[in-house]
């Protein structure tokens, strides 16, 4: 039952019964207001008669005060009575028990109300003693006074009805003006509850009920600011797990996932939905992180390690495990780059002991045998002599490959960008190979893209690339083979295309052709007298220009060396 009904329905109750114990009051107090005047007017009359009555006057003294007289002898004996006969007195029951009859009796004024079962009516009655032996009893019957006491209760009963019409109409009113904010105040509470922060309660009024609504405004306020801040706080928070390169995943106290980012999802091929809420173990499948997950839930102290995962490649990562507030969070940053570069700088110092111990014990050995026994051997000093030449040659390439790569990968020595056509420099360098080419008995060619604007870069270092790329071209490939040089355009770029018909680069290599000291195969590079630095100088300059370089092989076929770099 509503407000408004409880109200109306106890202000009813209540004016009901207000009215119901008014109505009893009062006719209770008319009532007995009435029966005092009228046992003074039966008294003042039975006293009148008394005074000069007989009891065959009973009749005319009745008529004359317009009520029942009855005359009593001493020993209770009705002698006259108004509404009996005479023949029938003798009948009437002896009336010394009546109460106001034996007061009287005594010699006092008696008085009783009771049913008179002679007549059949309620009476009052009144008794004072004779003047000789005996009382004179007035009686009235009470029919007037009921009657005068209905009207009376009438009256309270219709003003009773009007009350409470009234009372119903004004607790209606008043219970629907203290109910509406009750109701509008509750809508605004549930709209809270629902989500809507922006509800609020209107018309406040100057009562408990506004303070009320102004106190459920303010925690309204409240509640949408705080909201409002965590939202903010919540996005920027997902925003950097989105953005951040390392993996991150929260898990429970059970190392059941509670959250991860895009970067998880990536690196182990799942859906961030399928791995909500499951172990982490079954979400992400890798043993040795469930288990350093599983040390920092169990002692509550950070933990690290190294971790390889294997899919879709082989990456290194430094995981890093701290426990929460009723779980852990592990965070994995890929450091694959840095132990491959700390793999290629031990693969560097090791080729480059290699490549200078190598001309190193060569010159030593030849220099120690010039010195001994081939001093005075003219033939075999000149021979020592020559193969002393050679290895400073080779150590003079490799020093001179060193610095300069060296001086690319610093950047101090920066492209000096001018206008360059490159079909014409590949021209120029091929040329400039005639002699290895006639050797391999190989044919060079450069095809040009009719149209094809100007480059923009530094010459000697194009020149450099160019030489690197034909250089390697005729000495890999195979007697009597070909090389053809293509330029074309890639977009807003210029891209020279150096393809050859040699043995081409098993598949496995290709990823580290442009590598420092890397070779195919080593033993045929060195007889060829490369310092296996030429490819990773062409990357570097190519690189410089704002370009890039990219190699296509295919065993038994040949393989492909295409850069670009900006046009003019």
């Amino acid at each position: 039952m509503g407000f408004s009904r409880k109200l109306t329905l106890s202000f009813c109750l209540l004016t009901a019964l207000a009215m119901g114990l008014a109505d009893l009051l009062i006719t209770h107090a008319v009532k007995a207001d009435l029966i005092r005047g009228l046992e003074g007017t039966l008294i003042t009359q039975a006293r009148l008669i008394a005074q000069s009555g007989k009891p065959t006057d009973a009749r005319r003294f009745a008529e004359a005060c317009g009520c029942r007289v009855t005359f009593i002898s001493a020993d209770g004996k009705v002698l006259g009575d108004s509404e009996v006969p005479p023949a029938e007195l003798a009948a009437v029951e002896n009336h010394k028990d009546r109460p106001e009859v034996a007061a009287a009796l005594l010699g006092r004024t008696g008085l009783d109300i009771r049913h008179s079962r002679t007549v059949g009516h309620d009476f009052l009655y009144a008794a004072v003693p004779l003047n000789h032996a005996g009382v004179v009893r007035a009686a009235l019957p009470l029919t007037q006074i009921q009657s005068r006491v209905a009207a009376t209760r009438r009256a309270i009963g219709g003003a009773a009805l009007m009350v409470l019409v009234a009372g119903l109409l004004a607790a209606l009113w008043l219970s629907r003006s203290l109910s509406r904010p009750v109701l509008e105040m509750s809508a605004v509470a549930e709209r809270l509850a629902r989500g809507d922060h922006a509800a609020r309660v209107r018309d406040l009024a100057q009562d408990e009920h506004g303070r009320l609504g102004a106190t459920l405004n303010l925690l309204a306020e409240t509640v949408q600011r705080q909201v409002r801040e965590l939202s903010q706080e919540k996005g920027r928070l997902l925003s950097i797990l989105s953005n951040m390169v390392e993996a991150v995943v929260a898990v429970d106290s059970h190392a059941r996932v509670l959250a991860v980012n895009p970067a998880v999802t990536a690196l182990f091929g799942v859906k961030e939905e399928d791995a909500l809420g499951k172990p982490f173990l079954e979400a992400l499948r890798h043993h040795q992180l469930n288990v350093l997950l599983a040390s920092v839930l169990k002692e509550q102290a950070p933990r690290s390690g190294e971790v390889r995962i294997f899919v879709p490649a082989e990456l290194v990562f430094e995981a890093h495990a701290v426990p929460l507030d009723g779980g852990a969070l592990l965070v994995l940053h890929d450091i694959t780059r840095l132990r491959r570069l700390e793999q290629v700088r031990r693969e560097f110092v090791a080729n480059v002991s290699h490549e200078l111990r190598t001309p190193l014990t060569s010159i030593q050995g030849f220099a120690e045998t010039l010195r001994g026994a081939a001093k005075d051997d003219a033939a075999a000093r000149d021979e020592f002599l020559g193969e002393i030449e050679s290895g400073a040659q080779r150590l003079t390439l490799l020093v001179d490959d060193l610095l300069e790569l060296s001086a690319i990968e610093s950047g101090k020595r920066a492209p000096r960008l001018e206008t360059v056509d490159l079909a014409a420099l590949a021209r120029e360098v091929a040329q400039s190979l005639e002699p290895v080419a006639r050797r391999k008995d190989a044919r060079v060619s450069v095809e040009a893209e009719a149209g094809l604007p100007p480059a923009q870069g530094d010459r000697a270092q194009l020149r450099r690339v160019l030489t690197n790329l034909l250089d390697n071209a005729l000495k890999y490939n195979r007697q009597g083979g070909t090389v053809t040089v293509t330029t074309r355009m890639e977009g807003a770029l210029v891209a020279l295309r150096v393809a050859d018909t040699g043995a081409g680069i098993p598949p496995q290599d290709l990823p580290r052709i442009f590598e420092r000291f890397y070779r195919v195969d080593k033993a045929r590079s060195v007889e060829l007298g490369g310092t296996g630095l030429g490819l990773s100088i062409v990357k570097h300059i190519v690189e410089a220009h704002g370009g890039s370089v990219a190699v296509e092989s295919r065993l038994g076929e040949g393989s492909a060396f295409t850069f670009t770099i900006p046009k003019c």
